[in-house]
């Protein structure tokens, strides 16, 4: 499908939290306030994605490119993909953070209880991946910047360095996932036109 985005990435690493959010116990992220739910400061790290909406013809690289969508349905529809729980699966799984505390911390405290006879078993498995996800989720901030193209993806953590390197590959993760549908709608399109794709 030739819809599917062409990207163009510019990293970009934010500031740390605000000293006046950080005394007071919590760090909120733009725009939004949870008073109370964080037991301590986090900080936030972010990437920018430039979303490209021109359409590109991978069968003829010297055919002139055409102007995409002009409204900001395409980055809406880009942000939805970025957060899906397939992409942050991925992103969980490519990051090891179902071994990770910070997100796996009730699978943690239920392995605990159990092997000193308190609570119940331990999750299984689906349940833990399950709360994982959920509470990965919690963490990860994705949104269109305005009426740009630019997307912003951040991560809450309590270590800055850690959410920037979950930053990044929630971002490479999506990154990768639409170059893969890309080249697939590209092979899709030669094996019915019959034209051979560059090599």
């Amino acid at each position: 499908m030739n819809d599917v985005a062409d990207l163009r990435i510019l990293i970009w690493i934010g500031p740390p939290a605000s000293s006046d959010n950080i005394a007071s116990g919590t760090t909120n992220l733009p725009g939004e306030h949870h008073p109370g739910l964080l037991a301590h400061a986090s900080l936030h790290r972010a990437v920018v994605v430039l979303v490209d909406t021109s359409s590109k013809n991978l069968l003829d690289l010297d055919a002139a490119t055409t102007n995409g969508l002009t409204d900001n349905s395409r980055v809406e529809g880009e942000v939805r993909i970025i957060q899906s729980d397939a992409a942050l699966v991925e992103a969980i799984k490519d990051g090891n953070l179902l071994a990770d505390p910070e997100f796996a911390s009730n699978r943690f405290k239920d392995r605990l209880l159990s092997r000193i006879g308190f609570g119940a078993n331990a999750a299984s498995g689906d349940t833990a991946a399950g709360e994982v996800l959920s509470t990965f989720k919690d963490a990860v901030r994705v949104r269109g910047e305005g009426l740009t193209y630019l997307i912003g993806v951040g991560v809450a953590s309590d270590d800055a360095e850690k959410a920037a390197r979950l930053a990044n590959l929630v971002t490479a993760v999506y990154i990768k996932k639409q170059v893969e549908a890309k080249v697939a709608s590209a092979v899709s399109a030669g094996i019915r036109s019959g034209v051979a794709l560059p090599s």
